[in-house]
């Protein structure tokens, strides 16, 4: 059965000229339809992740890798380790040495923006992706060219299955 939707309760006022120049509603009528609105809003932002997912701008990523990265794992080793790359591999597509990916994920070293980017290109991340989660977010538009990902794109929590 259809749900019936009840025409709210308006008063206009109008101005000197007879138009409409405000909408008078009380609390509840008020409360309904910024409801539905944020209902609306919600629904676009669900379609348009959809459609970022299936057209690879966007990816589900398990909620254990997500957890990793949020208890402080080395972001490259969690990345690399979720494309099912060794180090030699990742290294070769990134363009640097095993040992520099080895002591990146190590802590014993950082990396220039120029091979965040390379990593980032090669894991199919954003440079952001590889910034630990103890660190302060950081714009990273910059990152993002270099490395030929759009701005913004990354990645989202998936459940577990």
């Amino acid at each position: 059965m259809a749900e019936t939707i009840a025409t709210p309760k308006v008063q206009e006022i109008r101005g000197p000229d007879g138009r409409v120049s405000h909408y008078v509603l009380s609390p509840d009528e008020y409360g309904r339809l910024t409801s539905a609105a944020e209902d609306t809003a919600d629904l676009e932002a669900g379609r348009r992740v959809r459609a970022e997912i299936a057209g690879g701008a966007d990816e589900l990523v398990p909620a254990a890798i997500a957890e990793r990265l949020m208890d402080g794992e080395n972001p490259v080793r969690v990345w690399r380790d979720h494309r099912g790359l060794s180090q030699q591999q990742l290294a070769a597509q990134a363009g640097v040495t095993r040992g520099m990916i080895s002591h990146i994920e190590t802590g014993k070293s950082g990396m220039s923006l120029e091979h965040a980017a390379s990593i980032a290109r090669a894991l199919g991340v954003s440079t952001n992706d590889l910034v630990p989660a103890n660190m302060a977010e950081v714009d990273d538009v910059a990152g993002e060219a270099a490395a030929g990902s759009a701005p913004g794109a990354g990645v989202r929590l998936a459940p577990d299955d």
